[in-house]
């Protein structure tokens, strides 16, 4: 049973769209589907249900399962950083590096990302490249994001957990990407030397990541 849907997309140097890919969590394994988009993507609000209770919850809702875990972004971004370079040492890639300019500069997108309840590479109207260069980042090499919410669930290589906690947030988010061939090809890209990650969250519950890549 699919419980909800999380929203990818990614963008590389030279690509000619965006693409977004609707990522299905739930009791089978993970399915995504890529699909070529030029306009917004409106996210879907989240629906609750028992299968996004915590482990031993009954679902009748009278357990908590809706208490917001506690916000660390930063945590979280260096949690998805520590998964990425797991990743990457498992295909034999180089670590990337992290940088705290990249990373800044994703948080502040990831927070307009929020504010706006929509998910593009080009929020405020120009390209990637340019916004991040005019943050003062001249290496840029690509961009992930990603729309997920508190209590999702997804599913690792032995088990379901959900996002409770800074370190499942950052496993989860990563975990999204490697299962769709666009994000993991930006991960794993030989030429990337270094990121920045950050995290943000709206009122509706909403939680954007956005993964910056330079050379």
């Amino acid at each position: 049973m699919v419980s909800r849907r999380s929203l990818l997309g990614f963008l590389t140097t030279g690509a000619t769209a965006s693409l977004v890919t609707w990522f299905a969590v739930g009791e089978d394994p993970p399915v995504s589907v890529d699909v070529d988009v030029s306009d917004d993507v409106d996210v879907p609000a989240p629906n609750v249900s028992a299968s996004n209770t915590t482990p031993g919850s009954d679902g009748d809702g009278d357990d908590g399962i809706l208490d917001t875990p506690e916000w660390e972004p930063e945590q979280a971004a260096r949690e998805a950083h520590r998964h990425v370079n797991d990743a990457r040492t498992a295909e034999r890639r180089d670590d990337l590096q992290w940088r705290s300019d990249v990373a800044t500069a994703a948080a502040e997108y990831a927070t307009a990302l929020a504010e706006a309840g929509t998910l593009t590479h080009s929020l405020d109207g120009t390209d990637a490249e340019a916004r991040y260069y005019a943050d003062g980042i001249s290496a840029y090499a690509g961009e992930n994001i990603h729309q997920t919410w508190w209590l999702e669930s997804f599913r690792t290589t032995q088990e379901i957990d959900y996002i409770d906690s800074a370190a499942d947030l950052g496993k989860s988010v990563t975990t999204s990407w490697m299962n769709s061939p666009g994000h993991r090809e930006n991960i794993l890209d030989v030429t990337h030397s270094a990121e920045g990650i950050g995290f943000a969250k709206n009122d509706a519950g909403e939680i954007y990541a956005v993964q910056v890549f330079t050379r």
